[in-house]
């Protein structure tokens, strides 16, 4: 932005991770996984702070990673290698 006054900075969100084998990450009888709360946290300060400063934008990749099986949040199994890696 120093450098251009009209440049636009993207910061993108951390991916979530699993501590389940299924992949599960959220949901009624998903036990907090300490993990993805934290991602969460850390995701949402991020999106505060793009949003409180001009030409700073937050892209969150949540969605593109995950899928809901009913009101459970799971990873998208054929994007990942295990519980953390993407393949």
């Amino acid at each position: 932005m120093s450098r251009a006054d009209d440049a636009t900075i993207v910061i993108q969100s951390l991916l979530p991770v699993s501590m389940e084998k299924s992949g599960h990450l959220d949901g009624k009888r998903m036990k907090k996984n300490k993990y993805y709360v934290a991602i969460k946290r850390v995701n949402d300060a991020l999106k505060k702070f793009a949003q409180k400063h001009k030409g700073v934008k937050f892209f969150d990749a949540t969605p593109l990673f995950t899928e809901n099986h009913g009101s459970n949040l799971y990873l998208k199994k054929d994007l990942f290698m295990d519980k953390f890696h993407l393949s």
